[in-house]
């Protein structure tokens, strides 16, 4: 079945609004697309600091030895970030991709590339990077929104 605009419909038959988004590099046009942009790079944060405080805990415990338990701190540190950029904290989504990506390096000098460097790594850089350009999209869109008059006098 060929995907046409019908008359009086402005999308496709086939075109489902959301299911065709690029979900690794999504369009940015005005500010709530920035802010859901952004919001996926929290969201990334979340899930680093959650699966790197349970592999913590559990070496703290003694049931895998995978990562040294006081990587708990680190799982904080990405809690916080999680939450600045939850705030649109500009800063904080640099600095989340940095500290990933320099985690990632030590990981490949200390146990070889194949342990630190796989596809969940190249997703959550590439979600990470989505979020930096959601905060610099959003803070822009605000401040076009705080001024629309400037020029008139």
């Amino acid at each position: 079945m060929k995907a046409t605009a019908t008359p009086g419909n402005q999308y496709p038959r086939l075109w489902v609004p959301g299911l065709h988004q690029k979900w690794y590099w999504p369009t940015i046009d005005n500010i709530d697309t920035a802010r859901e942009a952004a919001l996926t790079g929290s969201y990334v944060a979340f899930l680093v600091a959650g699966l790197t405080g349970a592999f913590a805990l559990l070496s703290a415990f003694r049931i895998l030895n995978w990562i040294d338990p006081w990587a708990l701190i680190d799982a904080v540190v990405f809690t916080a970030l999680g939450f600045l950029i939850r705030r649109m904290s500009r800063v904080a989504a640099t600095a989340a991709l940095i500290l990933f990506l320099f985690e990632r390096v030590y990981e490949a000098s200390a146990r070889g590339w194949k342990a630190s460097v796989g596809l969940l790594a190249a997703i959550l850089v590439i979600r990470f990077a989505s979020g930096i350009r959601g905060t610099f999209a959003y803070h822009r869109y605000k401040r076009q929104e705080a001024t629309p008059y400037q020029n008139i006098l």
